[in-house]
């Protein structure tokens, strides 16, 4: 097999809505979509486009939560997705935030041990058990923010114009707007 190089940001967008989509926006009606697919596009693309368009969920959520005044110092990746170098950069570039990876990967698995030792006293606060439990093993910087701004505002506006296209299909709209 050749391997090829592959331009990122991709040209494809994915919108990652497989089981409809949860905050911001709720839709409980919303399905997964691959936009802009051409006979160019293989496999290795449509990854990465699975990976971008989780990316720009995730920035959504972020932009969302500083609109608010929550200002987050980074994002702390855990999970199968943070053994990704590739996918932990995007999220960095995407997000314009540091993106931590533990030491350990379990979070939930580790946050309910710290839970317990706090409730035990073995911490004294949430903070000191976070201190000497949580260690950072790696950190992903922004290197290119500006270049999936175009793309993050094309996914915010594909997805803006097919929610009337969920409806439809789930019954919630008698009528498109083309009076169909």
């Amino acid at each position: 097999m050749e391997l090829q190089k592959k331009t990122i940001p991709n040209e494809l967008i994915f919108l990652p809505y497989i089981t409809g989509v949860n905050a911001p926006d709720y839709h409980a009606d919303a399905n997964g979509v691959f936009y802009g697919i051409k006979m160019k596009h293989d496999k290795f693309d449509l990854t990465l486009a699975i990976m971008e368009g989780v990316v720009h969920l995730l920035k959504k959520n972020m932009m969302c939560l500083e609109e608010i005044g929550v200002k987050a110092e980074m994002i702390i990746s855990t999970g199968g997705g943070a053994r990704s170098e590739l996918w932990s950069q995007m999220k960095s570039d995407i997000t314009a935030y540091i993106v931590a990876i533990p030491e350990n990967e379990e979070a939930a698995c580790l946050g309910a041990a710290m839970i317990g030792a706090v409730s035990e006293g073995l911490f004294a606060s949430y903070e000191d058990a976070v201190q000497q439990c949580v260690v950072i093993k790696q950190k992903f910087i922004p290197r290119h923010p500006d270049r999936y701004q175009k793309k993050h505002k094309l996914f915010n506006r594909l997805f803006d114009q097919i929610l009337p296209v969920y409806d439809y299909d789930a019954g919630n709209e008698i009528l498109l707007k083309t009076g169909e």
